[in-house]
């Protein structure tokens, strides 16, 4: 056997050892689970993180702003915020328990227990 044909014999059997061999494929996932487990986890938290930022973007509504207006007896009543219109009694600020993030004031009204 030449020198040449050795060396292609040795590529082709470690070729075989590394694409059909059992124990090779074994011990490189061996070698190689924390890094892959590692890389599946950090994707799996960056996906979660996107999702859930996305997920409170669209699902807790923000505050709204409520323009000024005149009253029909002429009172004035200024803009103002107010939580954001839901089926919740219980999570609006005057409900007790809750503060209004813009005056600072307790919420004074029983809460309700559905």
């Amino acid at each position: 056997m030449s020198q040449s044909e050795a060396m292609h014999f040795r590529m082709y059997d470690r070729f075989v050892e590394r694409v059909w061999c059992r124990d090779y494929n074994a011990r490189n996932l061996n070698n190689n689970l924390p890094e892959v487990f590692m890389k599946k986890l950090v994707l799996s938290m960056v996906i979660t993180a996107a999702a859930a930022a996305a997920f409170a973007g669209s699902a807790f509504a923000r505050d709204v702003w409520v323009n000024g207006y005149t009253r029909s007896d002429g009172t004035e009543v200024r803009g103002h915020y107010r939580s954001a219109p839901d089926s919740s009694y219980n999570n609006n600020w005057s409900t007790e328990g809750n503060v209004n993030p813009y005056t600072g004031e307790s919420g004074t009204r029983e809460r309700r227990n559905y």
